[in-house]
């Protein structure tokens, strides 16, 4: 049998055999990707990316990093019973699908082969080289059930394995009780943290060509794609708010295992570099540069009503969408903004047979690049050793960075915030007047709110600003309204249909919501919580608002049903214990479009604790009589759908709604909610 230290060494030498990309009869493969996410467009201008600057050395680091510790703890690494050798990486091959149709395709063989070859030694080496007892069970895995998503598009990263057995649980915490005193204390503050090590950018070989991939490192200055909506913000308090995260300023590593300044080193021919790139498959940088730039050309001067068209015409599948084509900037876009929103630093671009390893500096905006990286013939490093170079440096920089925060504030909290809640939650201390979450209002305001409705109901422009956690809109999205109002008393114009009936509109003819935190996400898309501003003349008025935003063609479909179901509830008389409607709008820019109500509390999922009266209980059930006899059944009556507050209990979400005439249906949903207040 061969030593652990042979095994190792046939691990470092592995390369992955080639992906097979192939094409589904009658199905045109993706060659594209959306276009940056209403989310990227707002973030904190000190936060986005300014440069991509090529750095020929980085894999070069990484490999020598691994040499050093395993150097560090040959002399404890346990037996090589459990590892996965050279035998069990051919069995596990043979299993694995090498002929792809997409992304996930692609996600799917990285996740079965490399990273599971793989994370067992980097957990090894950089967590726990004295656990001589471990048997290779690892601290880490590499997921494509990420934790961010439906913002930038992260579709793999490595991060602390969460045990769910006792058996397992007491197994790592042996592997943990290994650990010197200071590793295991910034290990568990990470833990806590829920944030991942490093951030994977996957597409499949159709939409990360070889000429996307090449002209990467290129990119030179970088310029990020901003909302471009001419009325900039001139509140004083966004602008306030906006010089509060001017600053922000993340940490970088003090004692990083690369050394930045070979980045200055002239940009060589990519194709020159024999161990990582096989000559035959070269291509110049500037050709690949000025082909893509050209598609994006072609795209930015395509109407919108086109866009729309094809929208319509039911190319949102995620595989085989086409809405956008994808430029090497694009592409790097999405993947610098989820690892700002998860506070990471290396990020690998990664299309099957390409892969580029790219290290994000924060005090300098910048992006290092690896030259472009072939898995298939990579040679010194080989494939295998370079991934366990990629997950040893992730674990060590967040380590490096972990400490530095320690001395100076608590450790983040699991939202990746400082005690606070800038990326998901409602913030249950804080209630905006007006909005169906306040305390009971008395007459006045109710009819201040009254009239708010109404007003807002004649509004067709929506500003839509990002002011939480990262996001900090210099300028806002817009919106326009899409479909009829549900509030309005009187019958108004019919608003405009489309993006191409903007017109220049007056800060009094707009709505203004700054959504201050994400509350929650679901098939229909992602919920914010909001304040909406209405100008009028010399005062304004504040609603406390729930927006939510659909990203793709099924989401949208189902927020259009959600709205249209309130509009038929209404129509038949169905008031109480619904959510009051504000409207219903489509991006300006994009495929993004948004439903806005007024915001009615927290869920029963979210305040199990909470005693209902009887009356309220009663009111609930009643109003759920009251949409069963509209002819409508709910269709996913669930404790996240049913909300309370000081104003009462509020059923929310139709999106799964339809009209209905059957009474065993309605009988197992008026039951399924008597459940849920302990009525028989």
């Amino acid at each position: 049998m061969a030593s652990i230290h042979d095994e190792i060494k046939a691990l470092f030498s592995w390369n992955p055999p080639p992906l097979k990309p192939i094409t589904l009869p009658g199905r045109k493969p993706s060659t594209s990707s959306c276009q940056p996410a209403i989310y990227d467009k707002h973030i904190s201008p000190s936060l986005v990316l300014r440069h991509v600057k090529r750095l020929p050395t980085l894999v070069h680091d990484l490999a020598a990093n691994v040499d050093r510790a395993l150097l560090a703890a040959s002399e404890a690494l346990p037996p090589v019973d459990d590892f996965f050798t050279a035998k069990d990486r051919a069995k596990i091959l043979k299993h694995v699908e090498k002929t792809i149709t997409d992304e996930k395709g692609v996600a799917n063989f990285y996740d079965k082969t490399a990273a599971t070859f793989c994370t067992p030694l980097a957990s090894t080496l950089a967590l726990h080289p004295t656990a001589s007892t471990a048997d290779w069970t690892g601290l880490l895995i590499w997921t494509h059930s990420v934790s961010s998503s439906g913002y930038a598009i992260m579709d793999g990263e490595l991060r602390i394995f969460r045990s769910a057995s006792d058996d397992e649980v007491a197994e790592r915490e042996k592997i943990v009780e290994t650990m010197e005193s200071e590793t295991r204390r910034i290990f568990e503050v990470i833990g806590d943290s829920h944030l991942p090590f490093a951030t994977w950018e996957i597409k499949s070989p159709f939409a990360g060509p070889l000429e996307v991939m090449l002209a990467v490192p290129n990119l030179g200055v970088f310029s990020w794609t901003s909302c471009t909506h001419p009325n900039c913000s001139t509140d004083q308090t966004h602008i306030n708010k906006r010089r509060k995260t001017a600053d922000i300023k993340e940490d970088d590593a003090v004692a990083p295992l690369w050394n930045l300044e070979e980045s200055l080193f002239p940009t060589k021919h990519l194709g020159s570099s024999a161990s990582i790139l096989s000559e035959e498959l070269s291509v110049p940088a500037g050709q690949a540069s000025s082909g893509t730039k050209g598609k994006e050309r072609q795209e930015e001067e395509e109407p919108a009503e086109n866009r729309k068209r094809k929208r319509k015409q039911g190319d949102g599948d995620e595989a085989h969408k086409s809405r956008h084509d994808l430029t090497a900037r694009n592409l790097v876009q999405q993947a610098w903004a989820q690892a700002v929103r998860v506070d990471g630093t290396i990020i690998i671009l990664h299309s099957g047979n390409h892969e580029l390893v790219c290290v994000r500096h924060r005090k300098s905006q910048t992006l290092y690049v690896s030259d472009l990286i072939e898995p298939p013939t990579c040679k010194d490093p080989g494939y295998g050793k370079l991934q366990v170079g990629i997950y040893l440096a992730a674990i060590q920089d967040m380590m490096d960075r972990t400490k530095q925060r320690l001395p100076k504030s608590q450790p983040k909290s699991p939202d990746g915030g400082n005690g606070g809640n800038p990326s998901g939650g409602a913030h249950k201390s804080s209630r905006f007047q007006g909005g169906a979450g306040g305390k009971d209002p008395g007459v006045d305001k109710l009819v201040t709110i009254e009239k708010t409705i109404q007003a807002t109901s004649k509004r067709d422009m929506l500003l839509l600003y990002l002011q939480y956690g990262i996001y900090d809109s210099p300028i806002p999205a817009s919106f326009i309204r899409s479909a009829p109002p549900i509030m309005a008393k009187a019958t108004i114009p019919a608003p405009p249909l489309s993006p191409r009936a903007i017109r220049t509109y007056t800060p009094n003819e707009c709505l203004s919501i700054v959504l201050t935190s994400e509350i929650g996400r679901g098939a229909t898309g992602v919920v914010h919580r909001g304040a909406l501003k209405l100008n009028n003349g010399d005062r304004s008025t504040l609603l406390d608002v729930a927006v939510k935003l659909a990203f793709d063609s099924q989401q949208r479909d189902m927020l259009r049903t959600e709205y249209e179901t309130y509009r038929r509830l209404r129509s038949k008389g169905v008031l109480r214990g619904l959510t009051t409607t504000l409207g219903f709008f489509d991006d300006t820019e994009g495929d993004l479009c948004a439903l806005v109500m007024l915001y009615a509390g927290n869920s029963l999922l979210e305040e199990p604790e909470r005693i209902l009266s009887v009356s309220d209980c009663r009111s609930a059930l009643s109003t759920l009589v009251s949409i069963h006899h509209a002819g409508i059944l709910h269709g996913d009556i669930r404790r996240e759908n049913i909300l309370v507050s000081d104003s009462g209990v509020t059923i929310i979400d139709f999106s799964h709604s339809k009209q209905c005439d059957d009474q065993g249906a309605m009988d197992i949903e008026y039951a399924r909610l008597c459940s849920f207040f302990g009525f028989e």
